[in-house]
């Protein structure tokens, strides 16, 4: 049961960290040889690779829930302040005094504000697009690899090979 922890150990540390399988044997006292062919037969490669992607998507989807509520906190302040312009347009055209042409012009400028602020929105939506289009070239990359093997070319004479 202990070896069973022990390995159960190991995985999770070579799976979660960027530890090699030579640094997980040495951290567990475990043969570097019995660690390459655990890590083969049991994948922990792809275990590795799973875990990583799952944890990119993790923070991917943090980021956009974080940028999410960014949004519509600006939103509900561009709204706030836009009804308070509004109200404070409305008394003034209901007073005596009316609407004067210097709070016209700050009405004006302060509503121009919120537009400006308003269409930062379209540059924060055009890198989140960028990256959302960069993750799923990177996905289907990912899916158009195959591990079928290896072949390597050596230049040279086969005889200067053999010696």
């Amino acid at each position: 049961m202990a070896d069973d922890t022990r390995w159960s150990d190991a995985r999770q540390d070579y799976i979660t960290s960027s530890l090699s399988y030579r640094q997980i044997a040495e951290k567990y006292g475990i043969p570097f040889s019995t660690v390459c062919h655990r890590g083969r037969d049991y994948n922990w490669s792809e275990a590795r690779i799973k875990y990583r992607q799952k944890a990119d998507k993790k923070k991917q989807d943090i980021s956009a829930n974080a940028e999410a509520e960014r949004y519509r906190k600006m939103i509900k302040c561009a709204d706030t302040l836009t009804d308070a312009i509004f109200k404070a347009i409305m008394a003034a055209q209901a007073s005596e005094e009316g609407l004067s042409a210097r709070d016209s012009k700050s009405y004006a400028s302060a509503l121009k504000d919120l537009k400006d602020v308003q269409s930062i929105r379209s540059a924060d939506d055009a890198r989140e697009q960028k990256a959302r289009i960069a993750k799923l070239e990177k996905d289907v990359a990912g899916d158009e690899k195959t591990n079928d093997g290896v072949v390597i070319e050596i230049d040279g004479l086969p005889e200067a090979w053999r010696e």
